[in-house]
C-alpha cells in the first residue's frame, strides 16, 4: 500500500509537471543548482506555494524535450531556518523516466537514516515579492529498479542552492 501511494504521488507530480508550459510558475532568474553524487546537476524548476502555505519544488531534467529525471521536495515550511526532511511530511523523491517521459523507471526515496544530510534551509524569503532562497541536501536510496540496474543504489544530492522567484 505504501509503495502504491508513492507511485501515485510520483505519477501525479509527473502529470502536473508535464502539463506545465516551459518556465511557467517561476521567473527566468530562478535557479536550483546542486551536485548529484559529486557531479554538477541542474534542471528546470517548477515551484509553488501549496494550500498549506508551504513550498513545493520539483527539479526536472529533459533530454531532447523528453522528461528523464525528477527530484521533488514538498511541504517545505516558509520560515527561516533549517528544516529536516521527513518522508511523511515532505513527500520527497527522485525518479527516472523513459520513452516520452511518462514511463516511471527507477524510484529513489529519502534515506531517513542520514538525517544530518537531509534538509532544506530557508535562508531568506519575501512573501510579497514571491522570492525564496536557501540550501538543500538529501540522500536517497533506490527502492525500485525497472530500467537500469547499473544505476547506483544511493544518490547523494549535496551543495544545493536555490533562488526561486514565483511569477
Amino acid at each position: 500500500m505504501k509503495k502504491t501511494c508513492w507511485v501515485y504521488l510520483i505519477i501525479m507530480a509527473i502529470a502536473t509537471v508535464s502539463c506545465q508550459k516551459e518556465g511557467e510558475g517561476v521567473a527566468p532568474s530562478s535557479y536550483f543548482c546542486l551536485q548529484k553524487n559529486g557531479k554538477n546537476w541542474k534542471g528546470e524548476i517548477w515551484a509553488n506555494v501549496n494550500q498549506q502555505k508551504n513550498m513545493d519544488i520539483s527539479i526536472m531534467v529533459y533530454d531532447h524535450n523528453m522528461l528523464r529525471e525528477v527530484l521533488t521536495i514538498g511541504n517545505i515550511p516558509i520560515q527561516k531556518g533549517l528544516h529536516t526532511l521527513k518522508t511523511a511530511i515532505n513527500s520527497t523523491s527522485y525518479t527516472t523516466l523513459q520513452d516520452d517521459g511518462d514511463v516511471v523507471c527507477d524510484i529513489y526515496d529519502l534515506w531517513v537514516a542520514d538525517s544530518l544530510n537531509n534538509y532544506v534551509e530557508m535562508a531568506d524569503f519575501d512573501i510579497g515579492k514571491k522570492l525564496f532562497e536557501g540550501t538543500f541536501s538529501g540522500t536517497y536510496i533506490r527502492n525500485r529498479a525497472i530500467c537500469d540496474e547499473s544505476k547506483p543504489d544511493t544518490l547523494r544530492f549535496r551543495e544545493g542552492t536555490f533562488h526561486i522567484k514565483l511569477k
